[in-house]
């Protein structure tokens, strides 16, 4: 069975017009990045919680090894073997070590540091994949989307304004594991022609799967039913989190998509007050309000491009 199209056929819109591939695309990769936004944000407020009471790498371990069961059956009804084979072994290799290594460091600054705090250094990401975009890919990225982008991290900066501390161990776990990100996802789309994303979701997985192992020789403490609901939710959401977002970045440019993933911030502020009692301040509200600004700004303008192209 051959891998499933990125985009639906064009289905007629209301007088009989046909949306241009463009926008449906566009829509169905803002989709996806939403959900993964939410699944992120959800995974990481339950592996930071995790990791404050099993061993680190019992709870990684455990997120990348529930994950591999929805995965595997998400195969299975896509069409079994045929989806996971690839026939760029060396991309999906060295796609999956970045992201592999991204979720360790980006693991264990949340174990260092306060969620709201370690959810912060993440904000750079859109910034590095617009830069990298440019050089990697040839796509051009233009002046109102460069400012858009920075716009939207200057509404970052009114919520985590820097400060001392930038070479602390959490700090540079968190500042590593975003760059390695960006290029992962910069990747991601420079093999979006060939590869599923479940091939490149399960590869990712398994071998996070399998690096994580190593270090239960360290410690395991055996998970209670809440341990075991926290541990697994983790798992299914680091899965719908993962497929969402390899799908996003195969269906938009990577810069816009990281800029919206921007949006990640209202729910770091709602769970960083609800799970630990962390007050945003007027300067974080005010933040996430540019923020979402500047995303919405992105999305009209991307919807707008292929109109103007073709007058």
């Amino acid at each position: 069975m051959n891998p499933a199209p990125l985009a639906p056929s064009p289905v007629p819109a209301a007088g009989g017009r046909v949306p241009p591939m463009a926008d449906i695309r566009l829509g169905a990769g803002i989709a996806h990045l939403l959900v993964s936004v939410a699944a992120f944000a959800f995974m990481n407020a339950l592996v930071k919680w995790a990791v404050e009471i099993y061993p680190f790498g019992q709870a990684v371990f455990l997120r990348s090894a529930v994950a591999l069961l929805p995965i595997l059956l998400l195969a299975r009804h896509q069409g079994g073997a045929a989806v996971l084979r690839t026939s760029r072994p060396a991309a999906i290799a060295t796609l999956s070590v970045l992201m592999v290594a991204s979720m360790v460091l980006s693991f264990w600054s949340y174990h260092l540091l306060p969620f709201a705090d370690a959810t912060a250094y993440t904000y750079v990401g859109p910034l590095m994949i617009a830069a990298l975009s440019a050089p990697i890919l040839a796509e051009r990225v233009g002046a109102r989307r460069w400012m858009a982008v920075i716009i939207g991290f200057a509404g970052v900066l009114l919520i985590a304004p820097p400060g001392a501390g930038l070479l602390d161990a959490g700090a540079l776990a968190g500042l590593g594991s975003t760059l390695l990100y960006a290029l992962g996802m910069v990747l991601t789309r420079k093999t979006s022609g060939s590869e599923h994303p479940t091939c490149v979701v399960f590869y990712f997985t398994a071998l996070a799967t399998l690096v994580t192992a190593c270090w239960l020789p360290l410690g395991w403490v055996a998970p209670d039913a809440i341990g075991w609901l926290v541990l697994g939710g983790a798992g299914l959401a680091g899965a719908v989190g993962q497929y969402s977002q390899t799908q996003a970045f195969r269906l938009m440019p990577p810069a816009l998509a990281g800029a919206l993933s921007y949006s990640r911030i209202v729910l770091a502020i709602a769970l960083g007050y609800a799970v630990w009692g962390e007050v945003p301040t007027p300067a974080a509200l005010a933040g996430s309000a540019i923020i979402i600004a500047s995303g919405l700004y992105l999305i009209l303008a991307e919807k707008a491009a292929p109109r103007r192209a073709g007058r």
